[in-house]
């Protein structure tokens, strides 16, 4: 009787590097559209507008998921 397979809650036939290759393209994809999105922003003049809410709500829910994605594999290699 394996104790370890009996503590895992899922059993994922992916290895981590994988996961971490997906990160790290998603952070590659996500820079880029940034820069779309702050090019646009700047050309079309959102700083005198109300909705500069918005820009710094996607700066920061982007940042918190890509650190909750980083945190989410660092978990699932540890389990």
């Amino acid at each position: 009787m394996d104790i370890l397979a009996e503590k895992t809650l899922f059993n994922f036939p992916i290895p981590s590097e994988i996961f971490w290759i997906m990160l790290a393209a998603g952070i590659i994809f996500f820079f880029t559209f940034a820069w779309i999105f702050h090019h646009h922003w700047n050309y079309y003049g959102i700083e005198g507008n109300s909705k500069v809410f918005a820009k710094s709500l996607f700066w920061i829910g982007s940042i918190f998921l890509i650190f909750t994605m980083a945190l989410a594999i660092t978990a699932f290699e540890t389990l």
